[in-house]
Order: structure tokens, then sequence, then C-alpha cells
């Protein structure tokens, strides 16, 4: 953990009243039993009970969750200084970068509705600043996206026209994935762009960039098409991926074609001047790793299993599954570099 992670439980209100959590190991073992081991309120309540953490009840556990968000936060962020921040430097001064994640999830139990989630992180901290949930009978969350002039999201492929158009029009910027397919973009004369015909003349390890707009539904919207050659490796790796039946099927509705595996295509509406094809796809790199620590937490840590009661009980839940990630690398790495005897030996 963090150095002054105890500490900085009472500093930010988790440990505001330290009746029967009286630590904050105490608080952080329960609040992993319910985020890491998928438990249920009830059930994280009585087995804190049976292992003489503390006696609380399902309400308390809730509510200690919420009252967790910006530790929680602050312990995310703490951790991305050591396992993270080598993927892609982000001034925190700088323009909001959010991060743009949709997922369709599905409340536990035999008899639970499907609903989809809507949630972005900002990349410049790392933090989940918003978080929207569907109702059970349907419909799309795009609505309750809040968009401020400057902000920069950065999307998969699979994000809805809807969405681009909403960002666009309240003056934010995308930078999103497109496929070698995608049959909406325009260049400057009016005439098609074919990505892969564009494309073939971009050599291995540079970026190519050309100006290009985007179909969006009845609206045209300007911005530029970045390019980048995959790896021989890489290639052959998302070739071996794609052959697994699960991801052909993904694949399939996502209209994903094996011609789109030697490149990677990122359009950007983003009103900042001058954004290099570099700082564009490293941009994307990032939302791209964190899609697959959210894809990994969905399967492993059960991210599908979503409250709905509380906005601030909502963000630390997204905080919370984060920690849970960037704690399960760190084991990783420190298993991976240990040693025979089992500790580390002091410093003479």
């Amino acid at each position: 953990m963090p150095e002054g992670w105890q500490g900085s439980a009472r500093t930010l209100g988790a440990l505001h009243r330290a009746r029967q959590v009286r630590s904050a190991e105490s608080l952080l073992r329960l609040l992993l039993l319910h985020l890491a081991d998928g438990r249920s309120l009830a059930d994280t309540a009585s087995r804190a009970r049976e292992y003489g953490w503390c006696d609380i009840s399902a309400v308390g556990v809730f509510k200690r969750l919420a009252a967790s968000e910006h530790w929680l936060r602050w312990l995310v962020e703490r951790m991305c200084h050591h396992l993270v921040a080598p993927v892609c430097e982000i001034p925190p001064d700088g323009p909001p970068m959010r991060a743009l994640f949709t997922r369709r999830v599905r409340e536990p139990g035999t008899t639970g509705s499907h609903r989809q989630l809507m949630f972005t992180i900002r990349l410049n901290e790392l933090a989940c600043d918003h978080y929207a949930v569907s109702q059970p009978a349907g419909g799309r969350v795009e609505a309750s996206l809040p968009v401020s002039a400057g902000d920069v999201f950065i999307a998969n492929a699979r994000t809805s026209p809807a969405t681009v158009t909403r960002i666009c029009d309240h003056g934010g910027g995308v930078i999103v994935r497109i496929r070698s397919g995608e049959t909406g973009l325009r260049g400057l004369g009016g005439e098609s762009v074919q990505p892969l015909l564009w494309a073939a003349d971009v050599a291995a390890g540079a970026a190519g960039v050309t100006e290009a707009a985007l179909q969006c539904g009845e609206r045209e919207l300007d911005g530029q098409l970045f390019a980048v050659r995959r790896s021989g490796l890489a290639t052959e790796v998302a070739h071996r991926r794609m052959c697994h039946p699960a991801a052909r099927r993904t694949a399939k509705k996502g209209g994903f074609r094996e011609t789109d595996l030697p490149y990677i295509f990122v359009w950007t509406s983003a009103p900042q001047p001058g954004l290099a094809p570099v700082e564009a796809l490293e941009l994307y790199r990032m939302r791209w790793w964190l899609g697959g620590v959210m894809h990994r937490m969905k399967r492993i840590f059960r991210l599908g299993h979503v409250p709905r009661h509380g906005d601030g009980a909502a963000r630390a839940w997204v905080h919370g599954k984060l920690l849970v990630a960037l704690l399960a690398m760190r084991m990783r790495v420190e298993c991976g570099m240990g040693s025979p005897w089992g500790y580390s030996l002091p410093a003479q």
C-alpha cells in the first residue's frame, strides 16, 4: 500500500466516525471483501462479524463504502504512480482527458435484469467523475453525460454516433477508434476516404494523419484521421485472439474484420490545435489499457454487479474496483520479482 494510506483514511473522511470500524486496516478489509470477492452487503457484514473485524450491519457497510469515495480515489491515484504512470504521461493541470466506457451489465441473481452502464474516468488523475445506469426496461444513457467545453473524451469503436454528436455539440472533443471498413469518412474535397487504401503507405513505427470528416447520422463532423501499423508480433497476437470463438462473436457484433488487424485507426475532433498523431494515439493507448483492466474485472471481480443507489457509493464502487485491479497487478509484479528466501533483504 502507498505510504500514508492509514492516515489518509481519517483526513479524507473514510474514518470520520470510528465507532464500529476502528482502524483503516479493518475498513480496507471490509471494503475488499465486498468489492473483490463480490459479496453482498449483508454477507459482507455477516463475515466481518465472523472474522472479528467489526460488528456492522449491511446498511453500515453501504454507508462506509459511500464515505470512502475520496479515500479510494486517493489510493488509486497513489498506486498509479508506481504501476500506471509509464503508460502515458498526462499533465494533471492540462485539459480534462476523460476515458468513456459503456458496458452491458446484469444485476446479481438468477432474475437479475440487464442494464447499460456508462462511466467516465479522468486520465489526468485516474478518477471516476461520472456514473450512470439505465433503467431495466432499456434505453440509453447518453443524455446524462456531462460535457464541458474543452473536455476530450477517448472512446472505443462501439461508441454510438449519438454520443459523439452530443460531445461535439457541447464544445468537447472526441478521440475514438474506428474500423477499417468505415464508410462515413470524407476528405477536404468531399471525396470518400478508404482507411485501408490510405494507410497502405504508412510505414511501421510511424503514424499517419489526414484531414477527414466523420458522418454521424445526419451530421458531418470535421476532424483528423490517424493511423499506425501494428508490428508483426502484435498482428499475430491479435489474429490468435480473433480465432477464439467468443472473440469472433464479439468482433462480428462490433463490425471488426481480419483486415482490421494490421492497422489501428483513430479519428479525433479534439479542439486542441496542433494535436500530434503520437499524442492522440498515446491517449487512446491509455484508454485501451484501462479497457483491458475493466474487461478483466468484469469477468473476475464482477464489474457487472453495480450499485444503483447513491452517486457517491457508485463512484466509490468504481474506484474500489480499480484499486482491486491495481493491487492484483502489484502482487503479480512482486511475485515475479521474488527471491528463493521469500523476503527482501534490508540495505546494508
